[in-house]
């Protein structure tokens, strides 16, 4: 105990037990934390201040004042939402970070009783990924004189403090250097030596920025500067570019800002660069390309600006600045790159590069593409894949990172610029962009599987165009890669259709045989496994299954089932019958039928069947389906679809529910009053039947039979109807804040026996949503007051 005494220091304090009054102690170190519930936490540090989009419940430790461990402890994350703290000692609490996206900066607030909060710790931790790169936007300064180190910033995504974080130098992709080249550090500014790629160590400065400080160079150069996260060289990642100037040279252009605009409406651009000055008696001119200019506005010695010229359609030009007139031609001066797009037209993609990459490697795609722009929403689609941010490298070219799946597929690759960039008549030519090349993710490290071709047979000395079915197949770089084999038969080069799709050409034959199909990716170095195969069949002997009978049979098993059809010769073990993919013995009767007893079947189900004969399935089945059903018990009905008909009018029903079954007097009943009416067989889970004109309103049961005798148990029920006219509404106005309740009068309202079937619409856009929509949103909600009029309760959001 301390006595009844207070202490002024806030913080952690041991606490000891004496026995023997006082002569002996034993003690807890920091056991007890004391702290002022009447001030709120302030909050010192955080570290670490990043994590990984791939890291599983990553923890940040946060050093505060005023904390303590009360059962309220909390971490709030703000829109991320709050975590419990765990109180570690000495004023640290550890706080679960939530997930968030690549990019996010998430702020932290910490409380000790659940109400109030210590002011907000802003960019507490960034969220970078761990297995992308760092991807460099833009260089500050984004031009340095030679001669002389200097400092600069590289802004970037995906930034963090790996302990191993580099700048990366190299010459421009489009330079054409292949070596950076430094000063020697002599007063006579003399080349010193010559680095295909340099890594100068980078200090973070935040989750979007790392600063280094560059050597001198020797010559004026265009390069690139990206960031290195793991302190290694990254050959295939680009960087934002720098220019090396002599200030004796003309004026070089460095960036154009906004890089874009409308080749027929183009903007007002600023450039910015080196050497701008207005020359005595001369005229400064915007250069784009060699025809078109524009007069520039002289703004200081790095920035100038001017109108855009209108150009005759998209693409794009090096920008140059002129000191000395429009005429004034200096190709060698630097410039940066301006595309001019057409705003009414959706980019076109024209290639992809790798068009198959490994699932989850994130691998940097190359796409070239007509008519895209380096827009700030720029980026590549992939279907339900969703997309990812996209980077301009210059004309007809942008780079984006693969999507991520774990099954093999192929997506179609298109290409958005972001939303405001159409102009109003060709805003729905601009909601889709379209497509026209395809990325196809596989796992590369295991060979394609072979399941099935169609057609299986070919007649003896012919060949045929056969679809191989399997699934990891993939287009190589090389055509001539992608190959199928049919066992001794020959070897072919396949065309590839989607991840579970190849086509090729089977060989010619001249004697009947059963050969493996299987497939290679690498021109037949390696083959996967298959079970798929293809025969060669004289005149005649190849197997066809016609029809199966009876159509449906119990689903206890044990029902012998006739198929009939042709080629059926085989006997003993190489007969059979495979029954939804189950092989079981058969034997022929006495008509060149074949007979095969059935498997039973723990639910009802409907099931394909073949004939195999010498291992060859049928070429056909038509008809040939065997539905399994519980004989013992009437179907059962769940659910009809629509629920609602007109009078008069009538329409089909979809009847959903379990058992049903092919048999011939199967149907729908509805109601006493309508009676039966036939009913289509589709699957064991639904029937299709009509229901017919009624001449005034009703509701009915609805139920379904095999037999005519034995009917379904639960019946929905389908209402006949006419539609409802509208004559006049009390009051006809009410506050735009409050609700009103609402009369509306007229003829032919009904309401169910639940009342879900009355619903208004109110707004300057009726429309008829689902009766789902409606029920997760309810808009407004009316009831029958009579079949006259209805009462509705208008309520601030409308349909």
């Amino acid at each position: 105990s301390s006595g009844g005494g207070k202490l002024s220091r806030l913080g952690d304090v041991n606490v000891a037990v004496s026995v023997d009054g006082g002569v002996s102690w034993v003690s807890l170190a920091d056991a007890f934390t004391y702290f002022d519930p009447s001030d709120v936490p302030l909050i010192r540090e955080v570290t670490p201040r990043f994590t990984s989009v791939s890291e599983h419940s990553p923890v940040v430790t946060v050093q505060a004042q005023n904390v303590a461990p009360t059962k309220e402890l909390g971490c709030d994350w703000g829109a991320a939402g709050r975590r419990a703290g765990a109180y570690v000692g000495g004023g640290a609490v550890r706080c679960e970070v939530p997930a968030a996206e690549m990019g996010t900066e998430l702020s932290l607030r910490l409380t000790t009783d659940g109400v109030h909060f210590s002011d907000t710790f802003a960019k507490a931790v960034a969220v970078f990924d761990s297995t992308a790169p760092a991807l460099a936007a833009e260089v500050v300064p984004a031009a340095i004189p030679l001669g002389r180190s200097v400092s600069v910033r590289v802004h970037a995504r995906n930034v963090a403090p790996t302990g191993n974080v580099f700048c990366e130098v190299v010459p421009a992709a489009d330079s054409s250097e292949r070596f950076v080249k430094l000063h020697s550090g002599g007063a006579g500014g003399e080349s010193g030596s010559n680095e295909a790629r340099l890594l100068v160590k980078g200090t973070v400065v935040d989750s979007s920025a790392v600063s280094c400080v560059l050597p001198a160079f020797a010559s004026p150069q265009t390069l690139e500067v990206a960031i290195s996260l793991d302190g290694l060289p990254h050959p295939g990642v680009r960087g934002a570019r720098l220019a090396v100037f002599d200030p004796s040279q003309p004026a070089g252009v460095t960036s154009v800002s906004p890089a874009y605009g409308d080749y027929a409406e183009p903007p007002t651009v600023t450039l910015r660069g080196y050497n701008f000055a207005p020359t005595p008696g001369g005229e400064m001119c915007c250069q784009f390309g060699e025809r078109l200019t524009a007069v520039a506005r002289f703004v200081s010695a790095t920035e100038a600006t001017c109108v855009a010229p209108r150009a005759a359609a998209a693409g794009s030009a090096q920008v140059r600045l002129s000191t000395a007139g429009c005429d004034a031609r200096q190709p060698d001066a630097s410039s940066a790159l301006f595309t001019f797009f057409d705003r009414r037209t959706s980019p076109t993609v024209l290639d992809v590069e790798p068009p198959v990459v490994a699932l989850g490697s994130r691998e940097l795609l190359k796409v070239r593409v007509k008519n895209a722009a380096p827009t700030p929403g720029l980026s590549c689609q992939f279907e339900s894949l969703g997309s990812s941010p996209a980077f301009f490298r210059g004309v007809g070219l942008v780079e984006c990172v693969a999507p991520v799946t774990d099954v093999s597929r192929t997506v179609s690759v298109s290409v958005s610029r972001g939303g405001g960039l159409s102009l109003p008549e060709a805003e729905d030519m601009e909601d889709g962009s379209e497509t026209h090349r395809t990325l196809t993710l596989v796992d590369l490290k295991s060979a394609p599987p072979a399941q099935e071709c169609a057609p299986r047979v070919a007649p003896l000395g012919q060949g045929a165009l056969v679809s191989v079915l399997g699934h990891n197949f993939a287009q190589p770089r090389s055509a001539d890669m992608l190959l199928c084999k049919f066992g001794e038969a020959g070897t072919s080069v396949a065309i590839f259709v989607r991840t579970t799709v190849v086509r090729c050409e089977a060989p010619r034959s001249v004697e009947a045989r059963t050969v493996p199909v299987s497939v290679s990716l690498d021109g037949g170095k390696s083959w996967g496994p298959s079970t798929a195969s293809f025969s060669w069949w004289a005149d005649g002997e190849a197997p066809r299954c016609d029809s199966v009978s009876p159509k449906a049979v119990h689903l206890g098993g044990g029902e012998v089932v006739r198929v009939r059809g042709k080629g059926f010769a085989a006997i003993g073990d190489e007969l059979q019958c495979v029954l939804g993919g189950v092989a079981v013995p058969a034997a022929l009767n006495a008509e060149g039928d074949v007979e095969c007893v059935t498997p039973s079947s723990p639910v009802p189900t409907s099931l394909s069947v073949f004939v195999r004969v010498h291992g060859v399935a049928c070429a056909e089945a038509i008809e040939a389906r065997l539905t399994l059903y519980d004989v013992l018990s009437p179907p059962e009905v769940y659910s009809l679809s629509p629920a609602f008909v007109k009078v008069d009018e009538g329409g089909e029903l979809r009847v959903r529910g379990s058992n049903f079954a092919p048999m011939p007097r199967l149907a729908c009943s509805l109601g006493a009053d309508i009676g039966q009416v036939p009913a289509i067989f589709i699957s064991t889970e639904e029937v299709r039947c009509v229901a017919p004109a009624w001449p005034s309103n009703a509701i009915v049961p609805v139920r379904v039979t095999h037999d005519g005798s034995a009917w379904s148990g639960f019946a929905p029920e389908l209402a006949y109807y006419r539609p409802p006219k509208l004559s006049a509404l009390s009051p006809v106005g009410g506050d735009l804040l409050k609700e009103t309740l609402v009369l509306v009068r007229g003829s032919n309202f009904f309401s169910e026996r639940n009342g879900d079937n009355v619903y208004c619409a109110l707004g300057p856009k009726l429309r008829a949503p689902s009766l789902e929509e409606l029920r997760a949103t309810t808009p407004t909600s009316a009831s029958v007051v009579s079949s006259t009029s209805a009462a509705l309760g208008v309520r601030r959001r409308m349909v």
